[in-house]
């Protein structure tokens, strides 16, 4: 891991990206759906209840108080009639905060006209995540899903300009093998990839994976590390069982520049446990929070000697 914190340095610099969540914006309508999902579980409620345009105004207003350059706005795979709401979402961001960086995560829900439309709305990445391209282990863990079509996503993204994040899972039964194919199709095929995200499996209770061993988050950061020396001028970034704040020394060891889910989000009022309670804000409004974990986050990285963006 030290040569991945050294290419880092050298090919990046040390500069390290903040990037707010806001959703979901959109229903998932995969059926059945991905078995580590919490939507195979009993609660199914996670994509039911999507932010309205309404409340993303709302949200697009909160993030941009905290000053953060960059926002995912993030949903489920709604498999006919996502582009709609996507670009009318962009809009709404876009007339409210002209200059901030958008990355769209959707699924392979929108069309190749959805996509040139969101490169006119000057969205700077849009993702299609495999988690997998090891064909079983795709049909297994994601039933539901079409590698074809996120295959088809990604391209089309590519073709068009835009800028492509990408995501692949750790625990769901690929081999080593596997993750370095993976990792080199993307080398060899993506001409504009900029983000590549390394999760390891949470195994939520009630889903079909419950009973499978966590992702070893050692061997998710090792992982991690090789797709640095692959990708050496690309955002590397940890998710799933990675996303722990006492987890981000690891990260940027691994070789991350780039954090996912950690900083600034605003989604569906739920629980969130915060670990330095003077360092993070909650705030509510109606059915939405916002949490800001800016302060703690920032300290964290100035500690491992990066600037943060």
């Amino acid at each position: 891991m030290k040569v991945a914190t050294k290419v880092r340095s050298e090919e990046i610099g040390d500069i390290y990206k903040f990037e707010a969540f806001m959703g979901p914006i959109t229903k998932c309508t995969t059926n059945p759906p991905c078995k580590y999902c919490r939507r195979s579980s009993r609660d199914r409620t996670i994509f039911d209840d999507p932010l309205t345009l309404e409340e993303i105004k709302t949200a697009i207003g909160l993030i941009a108080k905290t000053g953060i350059k960059r926002v995912e706005i993030g949903g489920g795979t709604l498999w006919e009639g996502a582009g709609r709401k996507v670009i009318e979402s962009v809009r709404i961001i876009r007339k409210i905060t002209p200059n901030i960086k958008i990355r769209v995560n959707v699924g392979p829900a929108l069309t190749r006209e959805d996509l040139l439309k969101l490169k006119e709305l000057n969205v700077e990445e849009v993702s299609s995540n495999f988690e997998t391209m090891n064909e079983q282990v795709f049909s297994n863990v994601k039933p539901g899903d079409s590698l074809k079509a996120r295959v088809e996503l990604a391209k089309n993204i590519d073709s068009i300009g835009l800028k492509l994040s990408t995501t692949m899972m750790v625990g769901i039964g690929s081999t080593y093998e596997d993750y370095v194919k993976h990792m080199f199709w993307f080398k060899k095929n993506i001409k504009n990839l900029s983000r590549f995200a390394i999760t390891g499996l949470r195994p939520i209770p009630g889903t079909p994976l419950e009973s499978k061993p966590m992702a070893s988050p050692v061997e998710v950061a090792k992982i991690g590390a090789v797709a640095r020396l692959i990708f050496r001028g690309v955002d590397v970034c940890f998710g799933g069982i990675m996303n722990d704040i006492r987890l981000l020394p690891l990260r940027v060891m691994a070789g991350e520049n780039r954090e996912i889910h950690l900083s600034v989000s605003v989604h569906r009022a739920w629980d969130y446990p915060t670990l330095s309670p003077s360092e993070t804000s909650i705030y509510n409004m109606n059915r939405l929070r916002l949490v800001n974990n800016l302060p703690l986050i920032t300290r964290i990285i100035k500690d491992l000697g990066l600037e943060p963006e």
